[in-house]
Parts: structure tokens; C-alpha cells; sequence
């Protein structure tokens, strides 16, 4: 039966990541299958080639990048302190303007001629 539905899977396009034995009885075997897709078009058309697989009940179907984002956003943090942390309120431009040494808050003005 396997052979079946990764030739169905193949048959149709998709390349199978992995597949992991969820659980086998005598009357069946269910495996968890990841196939990569170009995209949702080319998924339902892999499915759609495996629901006609004799003997083949294809469960619940998930997009693994959907999964990653449940539980809320995807963090990306980067890996080097930043040498200049912001402080509340504090934007891009306040760190160009240049400030006299000793007085943050007064910007530094143009040297006289």
C-alpha cells in the first residue's frame, strides 16, 4: 500500500519529506506523510490523486508553515548585540543628529568660520 501512494504522490508531482508510522493495527496502518508542493494548487492536486488510491482514506491535511505561525508570529531576533540600543522614543534619526559630548540633548551645531 505505501508503494501505492507514493507513486500516486509522485505520480502527481509531490516529493515526500518524510513519513512517520503513527500507529498499525491488523485492520490498518496509518502513517503521517510530509510531501513538499509548489504551492496550494499543486497540493489539493496531489490529494486529489491520492483520494483515488484504492484503499487509501487520506485524513487531515496541514500546511507546515501554517502551523509554525499558530501560537502567534514567527520571533527572528538577531544573533550580534546591537552597539547602539534604542531607548523608548528614540528613532533612527536622533542617533544621526550629532550631540555635544556631555549634553544628549542638545544637538551639536556647525562649526564657526
Amino acid at each position: 500500500m505505501l508503494g501505492r501512494v507514493a507513486s500516486a504522490i509522485g505520480g502527481a508531482g509531490g516529493d515526500i519529506g518524510a513519513v512517520d508510522l503513527v500507529e498499525t493495527t491488523r485492520e490498518r496502518t496509518e502513517r503521517d506523510i510530509t510531501v513538499k508542493a509548489r504551492d496550494s494548487v499543486h497540493a489539493q492536486q496531489i490529494v486529489s490523486r491520492l483520494r483515488r488510491v484504492a484503499g487509501v482514506r487520506v485524513g487531515p491535511i496541514s500546511d507546515r508553515t501554517f502551523l509554525m505561525h499558530l501560537g502567534g508570529k514567527i520571533e527572528i531576533r538577531n544573533k550580534v548585540a546591537d552597539p547602539y540600543p534604542r531607548r523608548p522614543l528614540d528613532g533612527l534619526h536622533a542617533r544621526r543628529r550629532p550631540r555635544v559630548p556631555g549634553d544628549p540633548g542638545r544637538p551639536a551645531s556647525a562649526p564657526s568660520r
